[in-house]
């Protein structure tokens, strides 16, 4: 058995640009956002020689990837909000003898994340944390080999809490406890599942189906 690779275009790695924009004011207060992007192409190809004949594989993907952050830091308040995104998309196509198959795939996770510290004006703080976060996975076949068809998967997290401390920093306590998740799927034959369920201070409180795969049918 034989084999080579033809083409490979992965090279070092990615190169991410960080733009930076903080500012500090007489009184110390730390204000300003931090980006951070980066972004990547590149095709592995290459062939085997079996005892059923040369099978060709080529892969190509792209992927981007990009965090932006809010900050203001001062002696009563900490802020942190970040918004964050990772997006791949593949192909892959196989070929031998005849047949040809192709497949294309798509992942997103996409994620908001804010963070509020606030110090009263007796001692005591509050922590708040908001989160939503998102897993998307699409992927499509199709050609003269193998079976053809789109497969979708779609699961949502959303959540918020409250800490609450004493001016002796000690935890006293939560508030505002809830959470919240949606998962769909849809596999090639185009059968679906669509389930959300919610909770409250760390009891379930609902269940819901729905119909359909949540977006296009």
């Amino acid at each position: 058995m034989t084999d080579a690779v033809t083409q490979n275009t992965r090279g070092a790695g990615p190169h991410p640009s960080v733009a930076e924009h903080l500012t500090t004011a007489a009184d110390v207060t730390i204000t300003g956002t931090v980006e951070t992007a980066a972004e990547r192409d590149f095709t592995v190809a290459g062939y085997v020689n079996t005892s059923h004949g040369r099978v060709e594989t080529t892969i190509r993907q792209h992927v981007e990837f990009s965090n932006d952050q809010e900050f203001v830091n001062s002696a009563t308040q900490f802020v942190q909000n970040i918004t964050q995104t990772t997006e791949i998309s593949s192909g892959t196509e196989t070929k031998q003898g005849g047949a040809v198959l192709h497949s294309e795939k798509k992942l997103s996770y996409p994620l908001s994340l804010d963070i509020s510290f606030v110090v009263n004006a007796d001692g005591s703080a509050a922590q708040t944390t908001t989160s939503d976060q998102t897993f998307e996975s699409q992927e499509a076949r199709g050609g003269n080999a193998g079976s053809n068809g789109l497969s979708r998967i779609t699961n949502n997290v959303k959540s918020t809490d409250t800490l609450l401390f004493n001016s002796a920093g000690a935890l006293t306590g939560f508030q505002d406890r809830r959470s919240s998740q949606t998962y769909t799927s849809q596999d090639p034959r185009g059968v679906c599942f669509n389930r959300s369920i919610a909770a409250a201070d760390g009891v379930l409180t609902s269940i819901t189906d729905a119909p359909g795969c949540g977006g296009d049918h």
